[in-house]
């Protein structure tokens, strides 16, 4: 019995290492070189949302062209769907944040939609590596309310998660007709970012955009980008901080 317990063990380890060797690191831009540490304002790591039964193009969001064109070199984080859970993306997700600030990267931005955004917030709680901003595009990790019966949780433990954040700067993107919404998510949201100091802002139901996706349009990153690159950039985020004081270019 002791060698068969040895077997599992074994084998759950062998597993747990291959799910982190499916995730790997690409340029979010291919066809733009990366600045480097020293010459970038930072660094951007893009976390695709989930997917279930096949791989993502996991592309950045219309809206991150802002930071890279602004001089931040931009990152993807590729998970396999096969191998694509909450404890070991965060993990990767984290150590590949730690590996940048190890290279000289001055600042760390995550950006995430919908799992994505889930693993950004949860990375962020960790105090492995100070995260200088979280993006975060319809947050969800419990499906959608015609498919799972957990979908609520989508509320429920997104206000534990938060509560947990590290010192940061939040973005919060709330969309309507979000089928993985419960709904009421940004004043609730909003009343622990306030109670925990955090600079924060939330882009709740932007009126022209509706669904799960919806941050993932070029309308949406032309409307909202100069906006999102500002709270990212700007020295201290303001109280009064509104997307209405950056429109789109």
């Amino acid at each position: 019995m002791r060698g068969m317990g040895a077997l599992i063990l074994a084998t759950l380890l062998f597993l747990a290492s291959a799910a982190l060797a499916q995730t790997t690191v690409v340029a979010g831009y291919p066809d733009r070189a990366a600045r480097g540490a020293e010459a970038a304002k930072g660094a951007v790591i893009w976390s695709h949302g989930l997917a279930l039964v096949a791989e993502t193009s996991s592309e950045p969001p219309f809206y991150l062209d802002y930071l890279q064109e602004a001089g931040w070199d931009v990152f993807r984080l590729q998970r396999r769907w096969a191998g694509d859970n909450f404890a070991d993306s965060t993990k990767a997700l984290v150590d590949f944040a730690t590996k940048l600030r190890g290279e000289g990267y001055k600042r760390v931005v995550l950006a995430g939609q919908s799992f994505g955004a889930w693993i950004s917030f949860a990375a962020a709680t960790r105090p492995e590596v100070p995260i200088d901003a979280v993006i975060a595009g319809a947050p969800a990790r419990y499906g959608d309310e015609s498919v799972s019966t957990e979908w609520r949780r989508n509320a429920d433990n997104l206000y534990s998660l938060v509560r947990d954040l590290k010192p940061t700067r939040v973005m919060t993107l709330l969309f309507e007709k979000d089928t993985f919404d419960p709904g009421g998510r940004g004043p609730a949201l909003a009343a622990i970012f306030k109670s925990r100091n955090i600079p924060h802002y939330i882009l709740d139901k932007p009126q022209g955009f509706e669904g799960h996706g919806a941050a993932a349009t070029h309308v949406f990153g032309k409307a909202y980008g100069p906006c999102i690159l500002a709270f990212v950039e700007v020295a201290a985020v303001p109280d009064d901080f509104s997307c209405k004081d950056y429109p789109q270019a």
